[in-house]
């Protein structure tokens, strides 16, 4: 594959997760602000389901299939790749009618079994709609993402993503409520799967191909998917057990406002992973610089967003949500140094899994997600939704201290000693942010907002935190549209690195 191919893929699945994250956020913001708690509450469990749902009926296809489809395609072994696919596709279809039968027909002894009522009977039932139609949707997008259409993935995303948000709030004002949130889901995914269908090719030959390993790739993936967003979302979905709707839905807000923080972790690590690959091979020096400027970044860029959350919560909720979600601000300080510390160890996972060391990767996530599950149990009965926020922060911090071990075995990271100055940097910004929280106009509030970001950057690179050396990063970023006069402002701004 040619460098402009490449260049051309990197830019529209950065388009793409772009259009996916963006309309999530939007989404969600636009139902806290139609939904009182309680049905945000059983929307936000009846999409964690379909997450856990999804990931096993799928069989975690969603990620074999770019890496074996790609693979036979390489080798040009189309028919091989076309057997895959075609497999792929019909045994979702099989597995999803089979799982949303069950749900279905047995929502009503789910609902009770689960929840104690009936009162997640309807909502189980509309999953089922979401299953239909959403294990197709990400077999086939998996399939494009292999076969290197990240073009048409990009545009029946954001054709999809459109219609989701639009049929929600119609749906929403009608009457349906959390239902109608549910059920644009499901009319996103039977858009998304169709439009990507028809740029499949057609009328190619197929050929058998090893199953066994098509199966031995499957079950790894379906097993870390499900870990890494118990991981993430567990908590919701033992809060919705324990506790009550209201409360789920107090938890989805600091989930959704914690996801940004994660948003330049994955652009990064989806960029540098193909990188660390070929430099772990050949070049383990530069394999070590690279994650570690990468880490660096994360870290810098990350930690203001972090601080502004926790200082500014309340200010934050009333913005984005309404009075009803206030109570969510208590949440704040614990899932947002959470989502933090996952942030950071999503990048040295990355590293971990292309030093050819997958099995450590999954089995410190499994170990992880079970933590955390095991504390949500303990400290929902005594603490409430904010026994969520602290087994998630623990169970983080336990990721985090493993990964770094892990890591530490087999490369070495590097970090100045002059990163330390990041603490007083920090607390000078979240004083700054915190004037921006009084009762002023919000003009006001933009221009002190503002001032704190100049002087933190101008301190990070003033301090030399960050130099020419570390934003290197950026290079990983394909120069389209205004992308590379970014990259140079950004470099003329940073000084170099002192030897």
């Amino acid at each position: 594959m040619d460098g402009r191919k490449i260049v051309s893929n990197l830019f529209y699945y950065f388009l793409d997760y772009m259009t996916i994250t963006l309309a999530g956020y939007i989404f969600w913001i636009v139902m806290g602000k139609m939904l009182i708690p309680q049905q945000y509450g059983i929307l936000t469990t009846v999409i964690a389901l379909w997450y856990i749902v999804g990931n096993v009926a799928s069989l975690g296809m969603f990620e074999v299939l770019p890496r074996l489809v790609s693979e036979e395609m390489k080798k040009k072994r189309t028919a091989v790749a076309s057997g895959i696919i075609n497999f792929s596709i019909k045994a979702s279809l099989a597995l999803s009618i089979m799982f949303a039968a069950v749900l279905f027909f047995l929502a009503s002894q789910l609902s009770r079994i689960f929840y104690g009522s009936e009162v997640m009977t309807l909502p189980i039932q509309f999953l089922s709609l979401i299953v239909l139609t959403g294990t197709p949707a990400i077999i086939i997008k998996g399939s494009l993402q292999g076969l290197q259409r990240f073009k048409a993935m990009f545009f029946s995303d954001l054709f999809g993503s459109v219609i989701r948000i639009a049929a929600a709030i119609i749906l929403v004002l009608i009457g349906m409520q959390a239902l109608g949130g549910v059920a644009a889901w499901s009319i996103f995914f039977a858009i998304v799967a169709m439009a990507c269908f028809i740029q499949l090719p057609r009328g190619m030959p197929l050929a058998t191909f090893d199953i066994r390993k098509l199966l031995k790739y499957s079950s790894s993936s379906t097993i870390f998917l499900l870990s890494t967003y118990f991981l993430l979302q567990g908590g919701v979905l033992v809060l919705g057990v324990l506790g009550n709707m209201a409360d789920v839905g107090l938890l989805g807000v600091a989930v959704i406002v914690g996801q940004i923080l994660l948003f330049l972790s994955y652009v990064i690590t989806y960029a540098i992973l193909p990188s660390l690959s070929e430099m772990w091979i050949r070049e383990k020096g530069r394999f070590m610089r690279l994650l570690s400027i990468s880490i660096k970044i994360v870290l810098f860029v990350t930690l203001p967003f972090m601080i502004i959350f926790i200082v500014a919560a309340n200010w934050l909720i009333r913005f984005l949500y309404t009075e009803a979600y206030l109570a969510a601000g208590s949440l704040f300080p614990a899932f947002m140094l959470g989502t933090f510390f996952f942030g950071i160890s999503n990048v040295l996972l990355i590293a971990l899994y292309a030093a050819g060391h997958p099995r450590r990767r999954t089995l410190v996530v499994f170990g992880s997600m079970l933590f955390n599950i095991l504390l949500c149990f303990k400290l929902i009965p005594h603490y409430g939704v904010l026994g969520v926020a602290y087994a998630y922060l623990m169970a983080q911090t336990f990721l985090l201290i493993a990964s770094l071990i892990l890591l530490r075995n087999i490369v070495t990271l590097e970090f100045s000693r002059r990163s330390v100055f990041i603490i007083p940097i920090l607390l000078i910004f979240g004083t700054i942010i915190y004037f921006a929280t009084l009762p002023v106009l919000f003009v006001l509030k933009a221009i002190i907002g503002f001032l704190a970001f100049v002087v933190y950057s101008v301190l990070v690179f003033r301090l030399r935190i960050l130099s020419s050396d570390d934003v290197a990063i950026f290079d990983y970023i394909p120069n389209k549209f205004i992308a590379a006069t970014m990259k140079k402002m950004i470099k003329s701004i940073v000084p170099p690195k002192r030897k």
